[in-house]
């Protein structure tokens, strides 16, 4: 896939989807998964894919074929 346009959230769009992800980070705590293993997991994930150390936000991707 070939990446076309990139274009990054305003600030009231980032803080919506940053709710959002509280709120799934609470909803995993009442299935039993502590803070910290969600804190470990990420940064399984973060050692693996990368993180967002450049704070950019992705809001959408274009592709051509």
């Amino acid at each position: 896939m070939q990446l076309v346009t990139v274009e990054f959230a305003g600030v009231e769009r980032a803080a919506a989807v940053q709710a959002y992800i509280y709120e799934v980070v609470a909803a995993l705590e009442t299935l039993g998964f502590s803070e910290r293993q969600i804190q470990e997991a990420a940064s399984r994930k973060r050692a693996e894919r990368g993180g967002f150390s450049r704070r950019l936000w992705l809001d959408k991707v274009t592709s051509t074929g």
